[in-house]
């Protein structure tokens, strides 16, 4: 794997992991269902970090070696810590912009 190719897999696999995370989210808050919002978002990093992977492995002719192997589940732990950080970032950028807005009215 390459470092474009990895840099690629995590800026394209982290929007798509704050988005299922928060759509699962919302969906156990309608069913009032307990759940770790932290473990919901490592198993769905995980998940996408081994299946995109894989798929951008096909696509781009790369080798199913042991390295590469090993990488997949390290890009969904990537994307796991990059997914966590966005989403509380982007949340805290809201609500900072929301209380500018109203300080301006």
């Amino acid at each position: 794997m390459t470092v474009n190719m990895f840099i690629g897999l995590i800026s394209a696999l982290t929007p798509i992991a704050i988005s299922v995370t928060n759509v699962l989210k919302d969906e156990f808050v309608s069913r009032n269902i307990n759940y770790s919002s932290n473990l919901i978002a490592l198993i769905i990093s995980i998940i996408l970090g081994v299946c995109g992977t894989a798929i951008g492995y096909v696509f781009f002719d790369v080798a199913f070696t042991v390295s590469n192997i090993i990488c997949m589940p390290l890009v969904g732990l990537i994307v796991w810590f990059g997914s966590m950080i966005g989403y509380d970032k982007t949340a805290q950028m809201i609500e900072q912009l929301s209380k500018i807005g109203g300080d301006l009215k």
